[in-house]
């Protein structure tokens, strides 16, 4: 038996445990020449995607349009109409480089920011077509204009061009005749030749809508049109929806920015690895 008072277990004499530190000699994993290459090939997939730039000009709008096909005139006619819904969907959201990107965890705040620009433009042209929409629809009281001649989308689309120019702030003007200029026109096959020639309206150089607006018109049209184009470029200084889109408009400067940015942070990347 024991005696009295002795340890009942030997004291242990095992060290305590530590943990090792990390080697100050030892380097971090490198990229293989395989990973390198697929890396570089990202890199130059993002600096090469081309971007559909938000112009005040509503220049962008036409592209998206005729990227649809068919006849420009009849396409416009049915976009204004609401049967055609345009959509921002870029062919190279579907390029085998873009679903790698996706597994890059440092890319995936360029991959939001890319993906809320899509979204935002989606909106802008959403919200522009029914702007233009309902300026046609003021038109139902006016002469009839030709509807393949591509006057009812061009009229539409110069007094929206009116309206965003107020509201960014970068026409100020009170609208009025000097904003136009009507000049002679060509003569078509299919007009009167017993009828005086025809004349066109055009946005002046110092307008919004430098250009032109109506063609193969008499001259009372002309100046009927004109009339029309002023009053509606006032009344719709007014129009709340069109100042909301004036400003989702400008926000798209700045995410084009953040886009560059992403892109050039993505090749930075490359280079330090």
């Amino acid at each position: 038996a024991p005696a009295l008072g002795a340890p009942t277990a030997a004291p242990s004499l095992a060290a305590p445990t530590r943990m090792a530190l990390p080697s100050p000699f030892r380097r971090a994993r490198g990229l293989s020449p395989e990973e390198q290459a697929r890396l570089q090939l990202v890199v130059d997939f993002v600096s090469s995607i081309p971007l559909l730039e938000i112009s005040s000009d509503l220049a962008w709008l036409e592209e998206m349009i005729e990227t649809m096909g068919g006849t420009k005139e009849e396409i416009y006619e049915q976009v204004l109409e609401g049967e055609i819904v345009l959509a921002y969907q870029p062919a190279w959201l579907q390029h085998p480089t873009y679903q790698e990107l996706r597994q890059i965890p440092q890319a995936q705040p360029f991959l939001q920011g890319l993906e809320g620009y899509i979204g935002v433009v989606n909106e802008c042209a959403s919200d522009t077509v029914v702007l233009l929409g309902r300026i046609a629809g003021d038109l139902s009281t006016a002469p009839p204009l030709e509807i393949l001649s591509g006057n009812q989308w061009r009229f539409a689309l110069t007094v929206g061009l009116g309206t965003l120019a107020w509201f960014r702030g970068t026409y100020l003007g009170q609208p009025s005749a000097r904003d136009y200029l009507i000049q002679a026109g060509d003569v078509s096959e299919t007009w009167d030749p017993n009828a005086p020639p025809p004349v066109e309206l055009h946005g002046a150089e110092g307008s919004p809508f430098p250009g032109l607006i109506l063609e193969g018109l008499s001259e009372e049209d002309a100046n009927f049109f004109r009339d029309l184009h002023i009053q509606l470029r006032i009344s719709y200084r007014t129009y709340e929806e069109a100042r909301t889109l004036a400003s989702k408009l400008a926000s798209t400067d700045a995410m084009q920015a953040q886009i560059t940015e992403g892109i050039s942070q993505l090749g930075q990347l490359s280079q330090r690895h």
